[in-house]
């Protein structure tokens, strides 16, 4: 009975093995004991230009073979509540702090390069100046 009501919580589809994604599978009434393979990164604004947060925005992009990078996910970064990438499996990553904009107002670090581990969160402020 238990296995039948994880299975309907989760609403996971039927499909042929090789069409599933490699995720690891948890069998517990605990939903959040499924999430916790997986990683995220996260940061608040700091700085004497904060108020300013809402011209600039977050990339995350995931390391590829070689030079190659690919977008996993760009957000608008917030005074409040910073930003967040929830979800992230191991590997490296580039967070890139940007503006669509020619501005004064510089964000350090514009550029960093994060190595997120099993279930690992990770930090990374963003000063704005």
């Amino acid at each position: 009975m238990k296995a039948f009501l994880i299975a309907a919580l989760l609403h996971v589809p039927a499909a042929p093995v090789s069409e599933t994604p490699n995720l690891p599978v948890y069998v517990t009434s605990d939903t959040s004991a499924l999430h916790r393979s997986r990683g995220s990164i996260s940061g608040k604004v700091t700085g004497m230009a904060r108020s300013t947060a809402s011209l600039f925005h977050v990339s995350l992009y995931e390391q590829g073979p070689g030079s190659r990078r690919r977008l996993v996910q760009s957000q608008p970064l917030n005074h409040q509540r910073g930003y967040r990438f929830e979800n992230l499996p191991d590997g490296e990553y580039w967070l890139y702090v940007g503006t669509q904009a020619p501005t004064l107002i510089e964000a350090y670090p514009a550029t960093v390069r994060v190595r997120l581990r099993k279930g690992q969160t990770l930090f990374q402020d963003v000063e704005l100046r």
